[in-house]
């Protein structure tokens, strides 16, 4: 359909709407209504130049007087200047504004016609009243002209289309020309339509319309009978049109028989005018408004697919995990063969020297063995001394060898040649240990990610429909809701919304009074078409704070520390002491960090994390190594991981006391297999976690911070970092080394 027909369309339905509000205000005998929706139209960006003169032309026809004239000149100037401020702004209507526009505009109304204290009474009666329809209008006419038909209706949404109906129902039922009530031709092709569109629904818009449709009379037999036409098309609401059609006209009949009689032509034709219409609504219109249902209602089929191929895929990630997990336990059972290098090389010597000898067998008989043993003790010394001479052979060997430069020099390229193995051999090994840690820590993230992406949709259209009804109260429009979990354990949330009410903080409110469990806005995209999905996710039991003092000794600091999330609830606390000061202890200290923060970000355990490191230090030809203190704090249990590899002793004081946690193992990158020093406690409020380097270390114990903290107090952790290190450098005096100082505290 082009623009053009688009806009005679509009024009066409809104002269019609404006025409039956009209004629409901003359029934209702108050003014307004046509007005609430005008203002209505207005918030919804509809044209001015269009509406406001369907709207003057229809209030004039319908109630033309002087005074009214007066009330409609008003309202347009009105209208005028708050559009015109508006336009030079740049800014859409508010909903304040639209209440406010529509008290000013009924001032006239006041003065014109409340001639006494009962006048006064019921014209105020009916501003609130209006005020109430300007909220029904925006609500059921924003989701048709601002967001989009695509978006499934919420059941505010469907309530206010309901009563709108309702209002237009009034003037509806008025028009009566030759006595023929056209308020039923019109009813029945609606519920009709509706029927085709919404199936069983189309019963609650034939109420709506009985509802409006009794008023001008008080006839309680138009509500009765229009109830009757939807409770028959919610029995046949599977039935094609023509039984449809057929259906309704017969029910029609059967209770104006029953409750009204007697039945004329005039009676039955309207009816019979509005099933035939109902025939001759092209399909194409029921196939366009069923698309824009089907986008909504298709995503839950697409869920099922989603949900499905994450469980295959976290199958195959497990089936990844195990064949991990056996290889690591493969070569773990495997042991390399463990010869004794000296029998080893002395057999290949006799083999080699002794084999091709021609006194061989003269030698075995004469000397019963003992030429051997003066061999081994040959190679023995190989070993020790690294090459042996003529002059290390003993008597027996140098007066019955014939062969004697020859075994020298052999059993120094066999001992020359097993060094050098045994060189690749403790590469191998160390190496091989390496690839044992990997493959364990890649088989442990393989499985905890098979179970983060086993974590499917919930399929609860209840709480989804409850989350996007909710937040329209509130102005905030979702076009849809995404709930992840597993078992009914909610534990994301994803919205799309606007982008003007992506930052709306009644946003997370709301949703966690929904599901009874308080949730965080955890990330926010920006999507296309002026929307923005947004992440929620439980919001941590604890906040966390800290702080952190360092001080160097040269231009350099050669601690190194950092505060990182390295997931959606655990925060890690590193501080890498390098060895020595200055640029290289800091770029040390920094390098360690940077491999430290990559394996926890990827989900490996501390064990795996800390020996992989330190392996790969050891394979630096420079020699790097770092003592090493990490925090790693849970923000929903409280619990701590406390790691330390070389680092100094720690900290954890409350008023009860203060604990001292100290580790023995040797600094990370000294020795490849050094296994780290973990401990585990349990973090409370009232409690502040301090790590201190080794220059803070030699100057400040026990004692110090206890006394310390006692008398300052231990609520901000920055003030606790600043006082720890100018403590240390005042005990210190001129003999000061980089120091550095972290102090953790959760709320």
């Amino acid at each position: 359909m082009g623009k053009t027909k688009k806009t005679l369309l509009k024009i066409v339905v809104y002269i019609i709407i404006f025409s039956l509000l009209c004629i409901s205000e003359s029934v209702l005998h108050f003014h307004g209504v046509g007005l609430a929706f005008l203002l209505a139209l207005i918030y919804c960006r509809e044209k001015v130049v269009i509406i406001l003169p369907i709207y003057v032309a229809s209030s004039l026809i319908f109630a033309f007087s002087i005074e009214y004239l007066i009330c409609i000149a008003f309202i347009i100037v009105i209208i005028c200047i708050f559009k015109m401020i508006h336009y030079r702004i740049q800014k859409q209507f508010i909903m304040l504004e639209i209440n406010l526009l529509l008290l000013l505009c009924e001032i006239p109304q006041i003065v014109f016609f409340a001639k006494g204290i009962e006048q006064l009474i019921y014209i105020i009666a009916g501003i609130l009243l209006t005020q109430g329809f300007l909220y029904i209008c925006i609500v059921f006419l924003y989701p048709i002209l601002v967001r989009g038909l695509k978006y499934r209706l919420s059941q505010k949404e469907e309530i206010a289309i309901l009563i709108g109906m309702s209002v237009l129902a009034i003037g509806l039922a008025t028009l009566n020309p030759y006595d023929i009530n056209i308020y039923f031709a019109i009813a029945s092709l609606i519920i009709l339509i509706g029927k085709g569109l919404l199936k069983e629904k189309a019963c609650f818009i034939a109420i709506a319309l009985g509802i409006g449709g009794c008023v001008p009379n008080l006839d309680i037999n138009i509500l009765a009978i229009s109830a009757i036409m939807g409770i028959v098309c919610l029995i046949f609401y599977g039935a094609n049109k023509y039984f449809s059609a057929l259906a309704l006209a017969v029910g029609f009949l059967i209770s104006w028989h029953f409750l009204v009689t007697p039945i004329t032509i005039k009676v039955i034709s309207p009816v019979l005018v509005g099933c035939l219409l109902s025939l001759f609504v092209p399909q194409k219109l029921y196939n366009l408004l069923n698309k824009y249902k089907q986008i909504y209602q298709g995503k839950f089929a697409l869920r099922t697919v989603v949900n499905r191929d994450r469980e295959a895929v976290a199958i195959r990630i497990n089936y990844v995990a195990k064949a991990f997990e056996d290889m690591r336990r493969i070569l773990v059972s495997e042991q390399l063969s463990g010869t004794n290098e000296v029998d080893c090389v002395t057999n290949e010597i006799s083999m080699k020297v002794c084999g091709c000898c021609r006194n061989r067998e003269i030698c075995q008989i004469k000397n019963n063995g003992e030429l051997y043993n003066c061999i081994i003790s040959l190679v023995k010394k190989a070993f020790e001394r690294g090459k042996v001479t003529l002059l290390d052979t003993n008597v027996l060997l140098s007066d019955n060898c014939i062969m004697l430069p020859n075994l020298v020099s052999t059993v120094n390229e066999c001992v020359y040649n097993k060094k050098e193995a045994q060189i690749k051999l403790q590469g191998l090994m160390e190496g091989r240990e390496m690839l044992i840690s990997q493959m364990g820590g890649v088989s442990e993230l393989m499985q905890k990610l098979a179970s983060e992406v086993n974590k499917g949709f919930i399929y609860d259209t209840n709480l989804e429909t409850k989350i996007i009804d909710t937040l329209s109260y509130s102005n905030v429009v979702a076009s849809d809701v995404v709930v992840y979990g597993k078992d009914k354990n909610i534990e994301e949330v994803n919205l799309v919304v606007r982008e003007k009410d992506s930052e709306k903080n009644i946003i997370p409110k709301i949703i966690s009074e929904i599901i009874n469990r308080k949730m965080i806005i955890n990330s926010c995209i920006y999507e296309i078409n002026n929307m923005v999905s947004l992440n929620l996710a439980p919001a941590p039991k604890f906040t966390v704070c800290y702080g952190e003092c360092g001080e160097a000794k040269e231009d350099k600091c050669g601690d190194t520390r950092q505060a990182v999330r390295i997931a959606k609830d655990k925060v890690m606390f590193v501080l890498s002491d390098g060895m020595g000061s200055g640029q290289n202890a800091y770029e040390t200290a920094n390098n360690i960090i940077i491999l430290i923060e990559s394996f926890y970000k990827a989900g490996y355990q501390h064990s795996v994390v800390l020996t992989m490191v330190s392996k790969l230090l050891a394979f630096r030809l420079k020699e790097d190594f770092s003592a090493l203190d990490i925090l790693i704090l849970d923000t929903q249990t409280g619990d701590i991981d406390i790691i330390k590899q070389g680092g100094r002793e720690s900290y954890l004081y409350s008023k009860n006391g203060c604990e001292v946690i100290s580790g023995n193992s040797l600094p990370i990158g000294i020795v490849a297999d050094c296994e780290p020093n973990i401990q585990t406690r349990k973090m409370n409020k009232e409690e502040i976690f301090i790590m201190i380097s080794d220059g803070v270390a030699d100057f400040i114990n026990e004692d110090n911070v206890s006394e310390l903290l006692s008398e300052t107090g231990y609520d901000n952790p920055q003030f606790v970092a600043n006082k720890i290190v100018e403590n240390a450098q005042r005990l210190g005096g001129n003999n000061l080394d980089d120091m550095t100082c972290m102090a953790i505290k959760i709320k």
